[in-house]
């Protein structure tokens, strides 16, 4: 009748079925017919196992049984700080260059007419010419260039800041005292989870007759 019977992982179902059996065994069924109780079993386990899971769940949560404040906070601050800059220069310069060329042509030459003298018995010149030439060529040639740089520089800072800050506080903030702490944890302490899935199982398919 109980084959198949699901129960939360950490438990046996095979003690599930023995609990029951104990406590509740002599309990008259509200319908005694087998096919039916195999069948209604295992809907009414299907229903109940995610609540049985989570109580099974509480009782293994840890803690200080005496305290009842338990605070943990985290903080995280981001700082980012970004720079820019640039960078800007010229270079300029002049370049220059002069040629001087002198060129010289002489020519020189001589001519020379004679005439001689009327009414003399011997030759004398008369008339005595020369001719000379001279040419003077100078020739001049200059060659200037200018020259200019631009430069230009950016620059770019980044700075990042991560600061992280976690306190925990807990303790007794003396809203209970110890003594009514201790006496909740031995209330928690005497809860079963086997306990409850046969006063489940009674409640849905047992009569409270004897």
């Amino acid at each position: 009748m109980f084959d198949g019977l699901t129960v939360p992982d950490g438990l046996d179902a095979t003690t599930a079925v023995n609990y029951i059996l104990m406590t509740h065994g002599k309990t008259p069924l509200m319908h005694p017919d087998p096919e039916y109780m195999r069948f209604y079993i295992h809907v009414w386990n299907t229903i109940q196992l995610p609540i049985w899971e989570k109580l099974y769940q509480t009782t293994q949560y840890e803690y200080n049984a005496i305290h009842n404040y338990d605070r943990t906070e985290t903080i995280t601050e981001t700082t980012e700080d970004t720079r820019s800059g640039s960078l800007t220069g010229s270079n300029k310069g002049t370049n220059s260059q002069t040629e001087e060329t002198t060129e010289t042509v002489n020519n020189s030459g001589s001519e020379e007419t004679e005439v001689s003298a009327e009414n003399v018995s011997t030759y004398q010149p008369d008339q005595n010419i020369t001719r000379r030439d001279s040419q003077d060529n100078t020739r001049d040639s200059s060659i200037r260039g200018n020259t200019s740089q631009d430069i230009t520089q950016a620059t770019t800072d980044s700075l990042k800041r991560v600061y992280t800050h976690s306190n925990r506080t807990e303790g007794n903030i003396g809203v209970t005292t110890t003594q009514q702490m201790i006496q909740a944890e031995r209330d928690i302490v005497d809860f079963s989870v086997y306990r409850k899935i046969a006063e489940d199982f009674v409640d849905q398919f047992c009569l409270y007759v004897w």
